[in-house]
């Protein structure tokens, strides 16, 4: 089922160092209808233990799935856009934490443009105790302004820059229609 406006959070976790702190994050965002999908891989039932404290007070789903065997990541992460029913893909690493604006100005920024497939944020590193880093060459931000770049462009910046600057996953929202398609065609993400 496609829900339109939906976003599907989707967490691929297998460490719960810092889960609980994701977890929290998704369930803080201020974007009206959100489900969040959890693909368990760890070795113990601490992530499950963490999703039954938090899943009761969750004002939207939680879909937990424990894998048994792990799937390892790629795995995890396709039985988790399985289960998701949104419009868009949010991803959401067990060890990143989401803004509670994140996905409410990701869905803005996708949908001023209904070409655009992607959206991205300008992403900051934390230490462990969550206190903010100074940016450094993979992490500042090459615009001092939202920006709609096409496919192409990225590619060729991207292909000569020793850093990606699109970032890791969790900045990403997606079409889920568009991420169906990369997917079911066989080429690689």
């Amino acid at each position: 089922m496609f829900v339109p406006g939906l976003v599907s959070i989707v967490i691929p976790a297998w460490k719960a160092t810092w889960f609980e702190s994701a977890l929290q994050s998704a369930l803080d965002q201020d974007y009206a209808t959100c489900e969040i999908i959890i693909g368990d891989d760890s070795q113990d039932g601490e992530i499950a233990r963490i999703v039954a404290k938090h899943r009761q007070c969750s004002r939207w789903p939680v879909d937990y799935n424990r894998n048994s065997p792990s799937l390892g990541e790629m795995e995890n992460i396709a039985s988790c856009l399985g289960r998701a029913s949104g419009e868009y893909i949010k991803f959401l690493h067990d060890d990143d934490i989401l803004k509670p604006s994140c996905v409410s100005k990701l869905v803005a920024a996708i949908n001023q443009h209904p070409d655009i497939v992607m959206a991205t944020s300008h992403r900051e590193m934390i230490d462990v105790q969550g206190r903010r880093l100074p940016d450094h060459e993979g992490s500042a931000p090459l615009f001092d302004r939202d920006s709609v770049l096409h496919g192409h462009d990225v590619i060729n910046f991207e292909a000569g820059q020793p850093l990606k600057f699109i970032g890791e996953p969790s900045v990403v929202l997606i079409r889920t229609t568009v991420l169906r398609a990369i997917l079911a065609s066989g080429e690689p993400l």
